[in-house]
Order: C-alpha cells, then structure tokens, then sequence
C-alpha cells in the first residue's frame, strides 16, 4: 500500500489493490479493508488471503459521503457489514 501525497499526508490504493506484503504492518495482517470502493455492496479485503472476508454489506447499509470522499453509511440499528469467517470467529462480536 502507497501512503503518500495528496494534501493529507496519505491516499488509498485503488479499490481492490492487493496489500504490501513487505510492509512491517502487514507482517500477520489476515483483513485488511479500505471500504473506498465507493459503490455497490462489497467491501474488498485487500490481504487476498481469504477471498471468502470480502465484506458483504446487509440491512440498508451502504456506500456514501461527500464528493471525492468515501465512507459508510450505517443506520445504527440493523446495518453491518458481514466479512466472512476471516478470523475464525463462531460467535458474533463489534
């Protein structure tokens, strides 16, 4: 992942960008998302370890913000995103 340039310090790779495997924070890195897609209803997990930890987008939630800008839109009450089995997990968490 390139983090640099663009006024703030940092951009995002393209959505569904591989991660850097040789950067230190990716040593053990199992998910990895940007959620910058900025349409639609998947959430790429970058690390390309698990395709299965795409995120799945359920209960209204959705992409959205202002223009330019990415960012999810969760109402609070029934909204998530579901990422698969990635970390081995059987019962819910937050």
């Amino acid at each position: 992942m390139s983090y640099s340039s663009a006024g703030r310090g940092y951009t995002k790779p393209p959505p569904g960008s591989p991660s850097d495997k040789t950067h230190p924070l990716s040593r053990g890195l199992v998910g990895c998302w940007l959620f910058n897609e900025g349409g639609g209803s998947v959430a790429y997990n970058l690390t390309k370890l698990n395709p299965v930890a795409n995120g799945s987008f359920n209960g209204g939630a959705a992409y959205g913000g202002a223009a330019g800008l990415h960012g999810t839109i969760l109402d609070g009450t029934d909204d998530y995103v579901a990422m698969g089995s990635v970390f081995g997990l059987t019962a819910a968490f937050s």
